[in-house]
């Protein structure tokens, strides 16, 4: 089960890096600002000094900013996904796993 949630969160984790550096990059933000975002992103260090700055500056970089938090919305919602429909056929897997080799062993003579 641990291995499981590895799995299942390095896929989250890696769709959503990825994702967001390609749709930053087709928004059309600077390398160096799509590594901060990435930073922040992922390990959370959106600092308070950081959101002020932004509530307070003019409307076109809170656009900017806006759009950069639809892409991380949207690739965090990517890679979840992606990582919900592994999971669901790695059950699905398991479960026919499961009904054949009952039906091997039921049909087993008993000696």
């Amino acid at each position: 089960a641990v291995a499981g949630v590895a799995v299942l969160g390095s896929i989250v984790n890696g769709q959503l890096s990825v994702a967001l550096a390609h749709r930053l990059h087709q928004l059309g933000i600077p390398q160096s600002f799509i590594s901060l975002v990435l930073t922040a992103v992922t390990t959370g260090t959106f600092t308070t000094k950081a959101a002020k700055a932004i509530s307070h500056s003019n409307h076109g970089l809170q656009e900017i900013v806006n759009k950069i938090l639809d892409a991380a919305q949207g690739a965090a919602t990517h890679g979840i996904d992606l990582a919900l429909y592994t999971a669901g056929a790695l059950m699905a897997a398991s479960a026919v796993v499961a009904v054949v080799t009952m039906r091997r062993r039921a049909q087993r003579p008993e000696l």
